[in-house]
C-alpha cells in the first residue's frame, strides 16, 4: 500500500548450555547454535519467543532488582548475553551484572514512560525526568549510572532564564514523548536493517544481534510505530480511543479549522477537503460571488 512501510524483526537468538553467577558476573558456557526447534521439556537450545517478548525483557529488570538470580540466569540461558559483553581471551564469555542492570533499567524506564505518556499520566513522568528549576544546566540520566548505548539523556529547554521541566502537564507529556521517540530512534540506528520481499510486498527487516535489540524492535513496532497519529499533524501518537495527542492539540486543531473556515479558503466548505494552489484562489472567488448574489 502506498504510504505504508512494512517492517518485521528477524529473531535468531540461541541458548547456552550453562550460565553461572558469582555475584559480579554471569558466565556463559557452551553456546547451542544447532537447535532450530524447541526441545522436549527440560531440554535446552532454541526457544520460541512470546508474542510480546519485550514484556519478558522488562520482567528481567524486576527480577534483577529483587535479586531473583535463578530467574535471571534462566532468562540469560535462553537468550544469551548482550552484544557488548566482555569476551576475555582464553576464558568463558562473561556479562557483568552492572552492565546487565544498565540495559534492563534503560529499557524498563523508557517503556514505562511511554505507557504513561499514552494515557496522559504526568505524575510518573515528573518523578523520572523533572528537577528543580535552575539557572545552571541540568539533565536527567536514564538510567543514572548508564553508559552508551544503554543511556538516554533528557536536557530541559532554557525558559525565561531557567532550565526547567514544563509546568503544564500537556507540555510535559509532549516533550517526554518526543524525548522517548528520539531515544528509541538512536538505539534502532545501531541495528542492521535489510530489505526482503514476500510475494510482491517489499518490507524492512530488522536484524537484532541480542535480546535487548529484539525487545526494542518489538516495542517500537507494536507500541510506537503502529499508533495512529494525532489528527493535528504534529507527528505525535493519538491517545488510545482518541484522535489527538491531548486536549491541547485537539483545541489547537479546531481553532485552526475555524480560522480556515472564516477565511473561506484553504478548506472546501462542502466536504472539508484541504485546498492547495489554484484550488484556494478558485474557492475564494466562488465564495465571494456567492456573497454578492446572496439575497436572504
Amino acid at each position: 500500500m502506498f504510504g505504508v512501510v512494512m517492517a518485521t524483526v528477524a529473531r535468531t537468538l540461541s541458548g547456552w548450555d550453562e550460565v553461572a553467577f558469582d555475584g559480579e558476573n554471569f558466565t556463559f558456557k557452551g553456546p547451542l547454535f544447532n537447535f532450530v526447534q524447541p526441545k522436549a521439556k527440560g531440554g535446552k537450545g532454541f526457544f520460541p519467543f512470546n508474542n510480546a517478548f519485550w514484556q519478558d525483557v522488562r520482567q528481567a529488570h524486576f527480577d534483577l532488582a529483587e535479586a531473583k538470580t535463578d530467574k535471571v540466569r534462566f532468562f540469560l540461558q535462553r537468550w544469551g548475553p548482550l552484544r557488548e559483553e566482555e569476551d576475555r581471551p582464553g576464558a568463558d564469555l562473561i556479562l557483568p551484572v552492572g552492565r546487565l542492570k544498565q540495559a534492563v533499567t534503560w529499557f524498563q524506564t523508557l517503556t514505562a514512560l511511554w505507557e504513561n505518556v499514552r494515557v496522559g499520566r504526568a505524575g510518573y513522568i515528573r518523578e523520572v525526568l523533572s528537577a528543580p528549576d535552575s539557572k545552571e544546566p541540568w539533565a536527567a540520566y536514564i538510567p543514572p549510572d548508564g553508559e552508551k548505548p544503554y543511556l538516554s539523556i533528557y536536557n530541559p529547554p532554557f525558559r525565561k532564564g531557567l532550565y526547567a521541566f514544563p509546568k503544564d502537564d500537556g507540555a510535559a507529556l509532549e516533550e517526554t514523548a518526543r524525548f522517548i521517540m528520539q531515544a528509541f530512534t538512536e538505539f534502532l540506528q545501531r541495528i542492521p536493517l535489510t530489505v526482503e520481499v514476500k510475494g510482491t510486498q517489499p518490507f524492512w527487516c530488522f536484524q537484532p544481534q541480542d535480546w535487548l535489540e529484539v525487545a526494542v524492535c518489538d516495542f517500537y513496532l507494536e507500541q510506537m510505530a503502529g499508533n495512529r497519529l494525532c489528527k493535528c499533524g504534529c507527528g505525535l501518537p493519538a491517545r488510545p480511543r482518541g484522535d489527538y495527542f491531548n486536549d491541547t492539540h485537539a483545541a489547537s486543531y479546531r481553532k485552526r479549522k475555524q480560522r480556515e473556515r472564516k477565511k473561506g479558503a484553504g478548506v472546501c466548505p462542502v466536504c472539508g477537503h484541504t485546498l492547495e494552489g489554484e484550488e484556494v484562489r478558485r474557492a475564494a472567488q466562488i465564495i465571494s460571488n456567492l456573497k454578492k448574489d446572496h439575497t436572504c
